[in-house]
């Protein structure tokens, strides 16, 4: 875990991100909001490596696995919250998110009389579906 971020912060955060998802049972939301808080305290680590307990991991592969559980539903909210911070950003933003899949995508958004330019480098490129 990076030393600078406690506990607390990296919770916060990702109940505000992902608290929202509309997963129809309270116990597959806090899974969720769990498994968000051990990827921001273990950035890299695999899913299996999250959790010291067999169940725990048995439990994100569960919950994974269910058809409602699609990368558009999962980061609904946190593409949203992500979005805003980038135009409320008093600079120009260069986002990647995955360069195994290249795209020449380029997003471009305008706030007041600038250009905000975020260049997307993924497989989620609306460009690229």
């Amino acid at each position: 875990m990076n030393a600078s971020i406690d506990k607390s912060t990296i919770l916060d955060w990702a109940e505000k991100n992902f608290g929202t998802v509309q997963l129809f049972d309270k116990r597959r939301k806090k899974r969720l909001i769990t498994i968000a808080e051990r990827l921001g305290e273990n950035k890299g680590s695999s899913l299996a490596r999250l959790f010291d307990d067999w169940y725990d991991v048995k439990a994100t592969y569960n919950l994974l696995r269910l058809n409602l559980m699609t990368p558009k539903t999962i980061q609904s909210t946190h593409r949203n919250l992500a979005y805003e911070d980038m135009l409320n950003w008093p600079k120009d933003v260069l986002a990647i998110e995955d360069s195994s899949d290249l795209c020449n995508g380029l997003f471009s958004a305008y706030r007041s009389d600038r250009k905000l330019k975020i260049f997307i480098l993924n497989r989620f490129c609306p460009l690229c579906r």
